[in-house]
């Protein structure tokens, strides 16, 4: 007897759930909060200065352009 997609798909959901395999640490003491590397730090600071430099760089241009041909 056809069961149909509804029947089906609650099938699927219950098998999946079912080999969903969870792992929860629970601790006594806190553990904190995770500190970010000096890499990432260092690749956001130059990300950043790299960025300005650019926006810098086409008002230096476009002031200089002005001066230029006029």
């Amino acid at each position: 007897m056809p069961e149909g997609r509804d029947g089906r798909n609650i099938k699927k959901k219950i098998e999946i759930t079912q080999r969903k395999d969870e792992l929860s640490v629970f601790s006594a003491q806190f553990i904190g909060k995770k500190n970010r590397s000096t890499d990432e730090l260092l690749l956001r600071i130059s990300g950043v200065f790299f960025f300005v430099m650019g926006i810098m760089g086409f008002i230096l241009e476009r002031c200089l352009y002005k001066k230029a041909y006029l």
